[in-house]
């Protein structure tokens, strides 16, 4: 080879090749491993609708206009049994906390986790006057 030619010869092209495969393959392996351990979109509305679900009762449960408490904690009602039954079936866990903002305000948030997670936040106000 003449020293005033100039370029790329096959050996570097074929190692350069070879470097871009191995990358490309290790990429396409996390990806394959990223998307194997996520949570499928059937998983996550499940995992909403379990947050949504247990949020309803605890709603509908208010002893008057604003006392809350969450009858699953301590009660086998049928709704609660019912839920907790679907969500151990299919691996979740719900948990509900209630706290007082203020004397006009309380927040009341449900966590579902487990396949995949969801938390669903309300705050009620007490629109009634004394």
């Amino acid at each position: 080879m003449k020293a005033s030619q100039r370029g790329v010869s096959l050996i570097e092209l074929i190692a350069f090749i070879v470097v871009i495969g191995i990358v490309t393959s290790g990429a396409l392996l996390a990806m394959r491993n990223v998307l194997f351990h996520s949570a499928t979109p059937q998983q996550i509305l499940q995992a909403s609708h379990l947050a949504k679900a247990r949020l309803n009762i605890i709603l509908l449960a208010r002893q008057n206009s604003f006392q809350f408490s969450d009858p699953c904690i301590n009660s086998t009602s049928n709704a609660c049994k019912k839920l907790e039954d679907y969500a151990q079936q299919f691996g979740y866990t719900i948990k509900s906390q209630i706290t007082n903002e203020s004397a006009t305000f309380k927040l009341i948030t449900v966590n579902v986790s487990g396949n995949s997670d969801a938390t669903i936040s309300m705050r009620v106000a007490n629109y009634e006057t004394a």
